[in-house]
């Protein structure tokens, strides 16, 4: 089945500029509005700290939807779960050696990759949304690209 599909934002695939336009709408359609992200009650208090650090972190980038909501839950429990495991751990050495434990933490982390890859939070993810709006504001602002495609005044100062 290949690799799964990465956002058109994020993406670094060489498609054409129309198509990675459409596919930035059409994604931007399917995400939704963001108007309704908030920690269901039943997170404990570090889950709904994670579920809103993400949020803010990743408000600007307009990655996240509504429809990302059970996402952002899987993750801020599996954040909150690992760092359990962790301090239980650091506490009791012994512990590395319970197989439960260690079940418990294989779930968990493979819960957090798949939020990590599903929220593009990855530092490369973040390296190519960094690339690309750096490349869409010198697009926007370099005076040769403008009147190249044509947005910038005539030969004439018309």
């Amino acid at each position: 089945m290949g690799r799964p599909a990465k956002p058109a934002v994020v993406s670094s695939g060489k498609i054409s500029k129309e198509k990675r336009t459409v596919r930035k709408k059409t994604e931007a359609k399917l995400r939704g509005e963001a108007d309704k992200l908030s920690p269901p009650d039943w997170l404990n208090e570090r889950q709904k700290e994670v579920f809103q650090y993400v949020i803010q972190e990743l408000a600007e980038g307009k990655i996240v939807g509504n429809v990302d909501v059970f996402v952002l839950n899987s993750f801020a429990v599996a954040v909150d779960r690992l760092e359990q495991i962790e301090r239980q751990i650091n506490q009791e050495p012994e512990k590395m050696l319970d197989r439960k434990l260690l079940l418990a933490k294989t779930k968990y982390t493979a819960d957090f990759n798949t939020g990590i890859r599903e929220l593009s939070l990855s530092p490369q993810a973040r390296a190519k949304l960094g690339g690309m709006n750096f490349d869409a504001e010198k697009e926007k602002i370099d005076p040769v690209l403008m009147l190249l495609s044509g947005k910038g005044t005539n030969a004439s100062g018309a």
